[in-house]
């Protein structure tokens, strides 16, 4: 894994805070749901050059991959105590159905398996 440059972490962590914060704007601040999806992009961007830069700290190899784990870890516990935005570790409720074309994912079970979908790809993406 080290050999390849291929660390399956920050990237499911970043494209993770795209989603919440495209959920956030649409769940609580009742965002379009494709302009919330293109500010989640913008944000996780923003997060991984900030992160991938450390010009202050200089890292590189393995210590620039532990500290890209322990700000996720980071991120993770302080989504989880503000629940009062994202609804702590019960997660979001209340998104809106994302528009696709003149179709909308509405029903429950499509969005369980679109979701699942996802969740495969980047769980067997190593």
């Amino acid at each position: 894994m080290a050999m390849r440059a291929d660390f399956p972490g920050p990237r499911r962590f970043f494209s993770g805070l795209g989603a919440y914060s495209s959920g956030i704007l649409t769940a609580t601040f009742n965002a379009d749901p494709l302009l919330a999806l293109l500010a989640g992009l913008v944000v996780s961007t923003l997060v991984a050059v900030v992160v991938g830069i450390s010009r202050p700290f200089k890292l590189k190899g393995y210590y620039l991959a532990m500290a890209t784990l322990g700000f996720g870890i980071i991120v993770a516990i302080v989504f989880q105590q503000m629940d009062w935005l994202t609804g702590g570790p019960s997660g979001l409720m209340g998104i809106s159905p994302f528009p696709a074309g003149r179709l909308a994912v509405r029903h429950p079970r499509c969005q369980f398996f679109s979701g699942l979908g996802y969740g495969g790809d980047h769980l067997f993406s190593v």
